[in-house]
């Protein structure tokens, strides 16, 4: 959906329109072609979300292992 939304405003879409079509709001067309801006092509790839794993564990590893 980035790839599109980018390649619609590279054709001087308005973000308007793109997010119309897209069914997104226009602050997101306009996060994505900002990021675009700024990162290049990288910045089309949805980035890792969410806590890396292990985060958050109360017990260490040998208390993992005798549970």
């Amino acid at each position: 959906m980035r790839q599109q939304a980018i390649r619609l405003r590279q054709q001087g879409k308005r973000f308007v329109d793109i997010a119309a079509y897209l069914e997104v709001h226009r602050n997101t067309v306009s996060d994505w072609w900002q990021q675009y801006k700024e990162l290049g092509e990288t910045a089309l790839y949805q980035q890792q979300r969410g806590r890396t794993v292990g985060a958050g564990r109360t017990l260490n590893q040998e208390q993992e292992k005798q549970i």
